[in-house]
């Protein structure tokens, strides 16, 4: 009877120890977003060069996750180069991209034949696959 009640209080105390530990979605203590876990596949429909409708912005996603993202960016103070070389992945709804220094981002992504919508809370973007 004894054994019974020892197992009953470690299953009580772990389960109440489980539920106060802090889930990736909630924020940290002092506000800042958790880290973004870095998840999904290789989407063979995305393998490709996608440019913005300007022109001005490359996105080259490669078969192997490598992908890189050139061109230029309008900012407050004027363009801004980009080269940025990164991972991605991808899943039904999202398109992940690790950066060199370990930040991931994600966007809500649509495919609609050779046009890739990328949308953020903020922004959206739309580029179409050239090669």
């Amino acid at each position: 009877m004894m054994k019974f009640k020892a197992i009953g209080l470690f299953v009580i105390l772990g389960c109440s120890l489980v539920g106060c530990t802090p889930t990736e979605e909630e924020p940290e203590a002092n506000g800042t977003p958790p880290p973004q876990r870095f998840e999904g596949s290789i989407d063979k429909r995305l393998v490709g060069i996608w440019t913005n409708p300007d022109g001005s912005q490359k996105l080259t996603m490669k078969e192997d996750g490598s992908a890189a993202m050139t061109g230029f960016v309008n900012t407050p103070g004027g363009k801004k180069e980009l080269n940025e070389a990164m991972e991605w992945k991808a899943d039904a709804t999202k398109l992940s991209f690790k950066m060199k220094d370990g930040a991931v981002q994600k966007y809500a992504f649509s495919l609609d034949k050779n046009e890739l919508l990328l949308k953020t809370a903020k922004t959206s973007t739309v580029y179409k696959k050239s090669k």
